[in-house]
């Protein structure tokens, strides 16, 4: 894959990965090697809500979750290889996730 890896998060238009239409899009963390090619894609799957008096925010009005959680494999210059797992904001909160990856 080369020795760098970009990783963008990105809004993408739910009806581009889904058919039928759809308002809601996704948030998604990308993974691009030097060569441009997207090796690893998650869906932000946490979508965060919450109510505090008369001010409410709610993710899931304007996103859809993702589907599963997503590792990839980076191997470093020294022949070992790292697997990485992906996650977004607000996953945190949810440790069954990382105990998946580990």
């Amino acid at each position: 894959m080369g020795d760098t890896l970009l990783l963008a998060t990105a809004h993408r238009a739910a009806d581009s990965v889904s058919p039928g239409p759809t308002s809601q899009a996704r948030n998604a963390s990308l993974v691009f090697c030097p060569t441009g090619t997207c090796v690893a894609r998650y869906g932000k799957s946490h979508l965060f809500r919450s109510t505090q008096g008369h001010q409410a925010y709610d993710d899931t009005r304007v996103l859809l979750p993702g589907d599963a959680p997503v590792m990839f494999a980076l191997p470093s210059r020294d022949g070992h290889t790292w697997h990485i797992g992906l996650s977004g904001c607000c996953d945190p909160r949810f440790a069954a996730l990382y105990r998946a990856y580990a």
